[in-house]
């Protein structure tokens, strides 16, 4: 369902779809170039930056599994392992991106933003300066964005046979 004509249509590009307010009542987010797959990425890259002191906060039971992820340094490490490995691994993977040396340097500038803008706003809620315990989880998140493309390298190599085997196992 798209408009009839510029007059009906108050919104710029009236023709395409995805802009015509009138279309976008029967239109779904596949035909504007959002899946499902996307808006997760979306979603995980902005959990990274809330800061858990503020979940902490407002709701009382994940106090408690957020208690134990920070009671040792190496789960604290593990967590900004998985998160940033995790953004770079599902952004190559859900935007078919090639792996060169600008892809990494853009997503390894994506990833300092969205660290930094991470370190930032947990200093804002603990109230306190910067210090190197912050610029030890930068260099832990710039760890884990290597890891996720380590990731999707193997993933993109092997994950034919992995796949195959998966298929063989559940036929067993």
């Amino acid at each position: 369902m798209a408009c009839q004509s510029q007059e009906s249509c108050q919104a710029p590009g009236c023709l395409d779809a995805c802009t015509c307010p009138i279309a976008t009542a029967s239109l779904s987010l596949d035909n504007c170039g959002m899946d499902k797959r996307k808006i997760f990425v979306l979603l995980w890259l902005a959990a990274i930056l809330i800061p858990i002191n503020w979940i902490e906060q407002i709701v009382e039971t994940m106090r408690q599994g957020f208690h134990v992820a920070n009671q040792s340094e190496l789960a604290h490490i593990v967590v900004h392992l998985i998160m940033f490995g995790g953004a770079v691994f599902l952004l190559l993977h859900i935007f078919k991106l090639p792996l060169t040396r600008r892809t990494a340097v853009l997503l390894a500038g994506l990833l300092l933003a969205l660290a930094l803008g991470q370190e930032l706003l947990q200093l804002q809620v603990k109230q306190r300066a910067y210090g190197w315990p912050e610029t030890f989880d930068l260099l832990v998140d710039l760890a884990g964005a290597i890891l996720g493309w380590m990731a999707y390298r193997y993933y993109l190599r092997y994950g034919r046979f992995l796949r195959i085997a998966y298929y063989l196992l559940q036929d067993a």
